[in-house]
């Protein structure tokens, strides 16, 4: 089992650290093969961001099994470069915390307590903007990332807690648009359709494969330039995620041989990100 999630772990970091460098050394082959022009620009975005966590697990009839909700802190960072009407970006996401957890066991007993999470986000993607008498209008893009959550059921007096991790790799095609821009701020709206791709979920060095789903993200960042070359940028979203049951694997329980599955689930998350972005 620490075999396999260390060679997880290696490959999430790799992932990490490509998806904020890429835009970097990426660049100048996009630049050669299109013949643009060597003016490029490069920003660096860093900030906090506050993740209001709902996670549910529901049975084959639509019942609700469990639920966690909390708030969780963390912090995000993006690595953007543009040249002429392209565009590449790099963005990671980090939360961590506790949040409440109110389900139950395998065999039914009620449990009430607090889960601890980590949740690691990584997107990559590559747009092209379209102008409208000479000033950004909108962007279509398409990216690829990978979605990290290390769950953590605390136990209680009576039940043993466990430790669960879910992770997939996500494809996701977007559009945003300028609602609203001015000599001080621009308001947008950013529209994300996106794909899980091989989601799993691992428990007791078991993985339980599940199902792929559709979900989708929506946010309306607001910016507005605090000094030359920064700016600073307000982002609220909402974002969900649906994952289909898996099949049933054997596991150890309590020193015990059972038959277990993961059950369909769904995340709805609402979140908001202030970052300051430099330009150099």
């Amino acid at each position: 089992m620490s075999d396999k999630i260390s060679h997880n772990n290696h490959r999430l970091y790799f992932l990490s650290i490509f998806c904020l460098t890429w835009p970097i050394f990426l660049w100048p082959s996009f630049a050669l093969s299109a013949d643009l022009s060597p003016e490029t620009d490069m920003s660096v975005s860093a900030g906090v961001s506050f993740l209001d966590f709902h996670y549910a697990e529901y049975n084959v009839d639509g019942g609700l099994l469990d639920y966690e909700n909390g708030l969780l802190p963390g912090f995000a960072v993006e690595v953007t470069r543009t040249e002429s009407d392209w565009f590449v970006t790099g963005k990671l996401g980090y939360h961590a915390g506790d949040v409440l957890y109110d389900g139950q066991t395998q065999t039914g007993t009620a449990v009430v307590t607090r889960s601890d999470a980590i949740i690691l986000d990584v997107f990559f993607q590559l747009g092209w903007q379209f102008h409208t008498d000479g000033r950004p209008s909108y962007s279509l893009y398409g990216g690829v990332g990978h979605h990290y959550w290390h769950r953590a059921i605390r136990s209680t007096g009576t039940v043993s807690g466990l430790t669960e991790i879910y992770r997939w790799d996500f494809a996701a095609l977007g559009w945003d648009h300028v609602l609203d821009e001015g000599d001080h701020h621009t308001w947008k709206i950013d529209l994300r359709i996106q794909r899980t791709l091989s989601p799993s979920m691992e428990f007791n060095a078991v993985t339980f494969p599940l199902a792929e789903r559709n979900g989708a993200r929506i946010a309306f960042p607001w910016s507005r330039p605090l000094q030359k070359k920064q700016r600073l940028s307000i982002e609220p979203y909402y974002e969900r995620w649906e994952l289909g049951r898996s099949p049933s694997r054997e596991v150890i329980l309590n020193g015990k041989t059972v038959s277990a599955y993961e059950p369909d689930s769904v995340t709805n998350n609402r979140g908001i990100m202030v970052n300051l972005t430099a330009s150099l």
